[in-house]
């Protein structure tokens, strides 16, 4: 479990700078329900805001959003930097992946924003994660 606001050694950071400080800037803000940033997020103001500062992207503010936005995003089986994870029963929890680290950054109520791999979402109740990419 990685839930400090140090970036991982696995994350990379020297050949990206860009990513690095935006992913610095996150890590480890507090958990706000409906809070996009940049003070505080929830899951889903994080994703729309990392998808967006990395990936020029934009995504709908909830899981359903994002699954009837067929023509915008695939399901796919293996993920790509900047996929969507779509985690728990309600698949009401989000949260963005980083390739080739294989790790999630998402926003937990009470942790903040974290990085976690999936053995540690797994064992933390989220299940089996879905993930989307842009088309």
């Amino acid at each position: 479990m990685l839930h400090d606001r140090t970036i991982p050694s696995n994350v990379a950071l020297d050949r990206r700078p860009k990513r690095a400080g935006v992913l610095k800037a996150c890590l480890g803000k507090p958990y706000r329900s409906g809070a996009v940033g940049p003070d505080a997020f929830d899951c889903f103001g994080l994703v729309t805001h990392l998808a967006g500062a990395l990936h020029g992207i934009t995504v709908p503010r909830d899981g359903a959003g994002i699954l009837r936005a067929r023509r915008i995003f695939a399901s796919i089986t293996m993920p790509v930097d900047g996929a969507i994870v779509i985690m728990g029963a309600s698949e009401r929890h989000v949260g963005l992946w980083l390739a080739p680290e294989s790790v999630v950054i998402h926003a937990v109520e009470r942790r903040g924003v974290v990085i976690d791999d999936l053995q540690t979402l797994l064992f933390s109740g989220f299940g089996r994660p879905r993930f989307f990419a842009r088309r």
